[in-house]
């Protein structure tokens, strides 16, 4: 990024001074919608003037650049809404203490202490920006600058820790005193918590909206609690309380955890395929949005996350994610849902869409959303520009099996030697059979051998956050800590393979719903509500991991 503003630094502040007279007065607790991108410690981000911030300090974690006649610098901000496993989950707490030339309105652009690979997958996205107030020191720069207000909001700094969103010690417990017109990581634990209860208008924005109330004041009604204010504790235990109950295909927790889940059989997914293409073709037409995630504008990795989480499919946000997320198929092997990726302004896949098959005359078509004077369409995998830009394809669905095969998978060498009547009906996904299953009624959508470690309640496995996942709920039994970037968060999982007695034999259907510093690529860290030595007895040890629809 080459800031411009050094110049003014170096000549006595004078634009900065301009910019601040200028700046809006915008109070504390105000939250604005803005687009975010990201640039990280590279010469070429920081050209001509190194590694430093607006005022020559270096950069570091936390630090934000933006427009000062927008948000004055030396501001404390609470960043939420974005999807990148190199920030921390949830949110954080970070300083404006940078601008750039191409900063301006409401864009703001992230400091990321990663490679250029993990800065360019973080794209163009939407956040939501809270003004927190002055920052306390002029020393120290980042989330440090900003720790005063680390209790106010229970966000973590901008380190990549695995907790981010943990509440601070002492505060009010989530889902308690929350009103309408609040931000942060309590409300988006609000909205998922509403989402598994079947409120499909609620959307996790982190912000407590119109929808959100409604929803609210729906549950409040429904459980004869008093509508309108605060949430109180009263409240909190309703939505425990909802959330565990028997759902209708099995008993699950609040995190979907149910300990000896029995797995059944899958019907053929031809009508998911179906789905997915009519779902992708209903949006063609749509206008073609860099960052976009909704209706109101798509890219082209947006378009594809939201049509598959409308048939309860969760895929990572980027192109490259989703590629890596689905099992690699040749193009002779497509099948109307697949999607197909092509290497277009960077290495690697850059560019997706949902392959439709045949479709007005178009032998192998697929719906994208690329040119932004069109919008989404229909495009010809055929013609001459997408050859060239090929790169490949991969299956999020399951394939569908021939008439008369039998869909619930025989027992395998993976399942756990001292083996329940789990273990013998556990559908297998990487079946010699090919057939694909389901587990407690959720379809399997891939499957992955993973190595697995386990972690505890104690305060050495939580620091410094304490015994909460990201989301900043209590740990529970069956949750789990991933990448996001290989299982999304919030996916629903079943994990088998493992030998350890301390936890159900067979496997355990569980969630992930947690992340960590070393939990990379194909890791897994499973919680165990148990004592140290337990824990530690657990070792190292391989797993398969089914990773499932919702």
């Amino acid at each position: 990024m080459t800031r411009f503003g050094q110049w003014a630094a170096l000549s006595g502040g004078l634009l900065m001074a301009i910019s601040l007279l200028g700046a809006p007065a915008h109070a504390a607790g105000t939250t604005l919608t803005m687009e975010a991108t990201a640039y990280g410690p590279s010469a070429a981000d920081n050209y001509p003037y190194g590694p430093t911030d607006y005022f020559g300090q270096p950069l570091v974690a936390g630090d934000i650049a933006v427009d000062p006649s927008v948000i004055p610098l030396r501001t404390c901000l609470y960043v939420t809404g974005y999807q990148d496993p190199n920030l921390p989950a949830g949110g954080f707490i970070g300083e404006a203490d940078d601008e750039g030339g191409a900063i301006k309105g409401l864009h703001v652009d992230l400091f990321m202490n990663a490679n250029p690979t993990q800065v360019a997958n973080f794209g163009i996205q939407t956040v939501h920006v809270t003004i927190l107030g002055p920052a306390s020191s002029t020393t120290l720069s980042g989330t440090a600058a900003c720790a005063a207000y680390a209790g106010d909001r229970g966000a973590g700094g901008g380190t990549g820790s695995s907790a981010a969103a943990a509440p601070a010690t002492g505060s009010t417990p989530v889902l308690v005193g929350l009103t309408p017109g609040m931000t942060g990581a309590h409300v988006y634990t609000l909205q998922a918590d509403l989402a598994l209860l079947g409120f499909t208008g609620v959307a996790m924005t982190g912000v407590y909206d119109a929808a959100t109330t409604a929803a609210v004041t729906t549950f409040e009604r429904t459980h004869s609690l008093p509508v309108g204010g605060p949430t109180t504790l009263a409240f909190r235990n309703a939505m425990l309380s909802a959330l565990r109950s028997p759902a209708p295909n099995n008993a699950e927790t609040a995190s979907g955890v149910s300990g000896n889940a029995s797995p059944t059989a899958v019907s053929a997914v031809a009508s998911e395929r179906a789905a997915i293409v009519k779902l992708a073709l209903g949006e063609v037409g749509r206008p073609y949005v860099w960052g976009g995630t909704s209706p109101a504008g798509f890219d082209c990795s947006g378009l594809v996350e939201w049509v598959f989480a409308r048939e309860g499919i969760s895929l990572p946000r980027l192109s490259g994610q989703q590629y890596r997320f689905g099992t690699p198929i040749t193009k002779a092997d497509l099948e109307p849902g697949d999607l197909v990726f092509f290497q277009t302004y960077k290495p690697g896949p850059s560019h997706v869409g949902i392959y439709i098959g045949a479709y007005q005359g178009i032998p192998h078509a697929f719906v994208a959303a690329d040119n932004p004077a069109v919008g989404v369409e229909v495009d010809n995998l055929d013609s001459a520009k997408w050859q060239k830009l090929f790169y490949g394809a991969a299956r999020i669905l399951p394939d569908v099996p021939p008439a008369g095969r039998a869909t619930t998978a025989p027992a395998t060498a993976e399942s756990a030697p001292t083996t329940t009547s789990l273990a013998t009906t556990t559908a297998s996904a990487a079946t010699t059979a090919g057939a694909p299953g389901s587990i407690d009624g959720r379809r399997v959508i891939k499957v992955i051998h993973m190595i697995a470690t386990a972690y505890g309640p104690s305060l050495q496995d939580n620091y410094p956050y304490g015994p909460v996942d990201a989301f900043g709920q209590p740990l529970q039994s069956g949750m789990v800590a991933v990448d996001p970037s290989v299982i999304p968060l919030k996916t629903y999982v079943y994990v088998t393979g493992y030998t350890d007695p301390n936890l159900p034999a067979g496997g355990f259907l569980g969630r992930a719903m947690d992340t960590g510093g070393a939990i990379k690529g194909d890791r897994v860290d499973i919680f165990m509500n148990a004592d140290a030595k337990t824990v530690s007895d657990f070792g190292i040890e391989p797993v398969t991991v089914y990773v499932l629809g919702n």
